[in-house]
């Protein structure tokens, strides 16, 4: 990971490097939101799947 970030510093002028964070930010929100996006979709999945297999039993006493 070291090696693949010196090669960047390498190549990028100091003028260069606020340019390339920023979107190296954007792309990284946007990552967390997919992932954020998924997660919720496969946890209302897995609940569904729950209760489809385990059905809640009301005991009427």
């Amino acid at each position: 990971m070291r090696a693949i970030l010196g090669s960047y510093d390498s190549r990028l002028t100091p003028a260069e490097y606020s340019p390339w964070l920023t979107r190296l930010m954007r792309e990284a929100e946007d990552m967390v939101q997919k992932v954020h996006s998924h997660s919720s979709e496969m946890e209302a999945s897995i609940e569904e799947g729950i209760h489809e297999l385990l059905p809640l039993h009301v005991d009427p006493s």
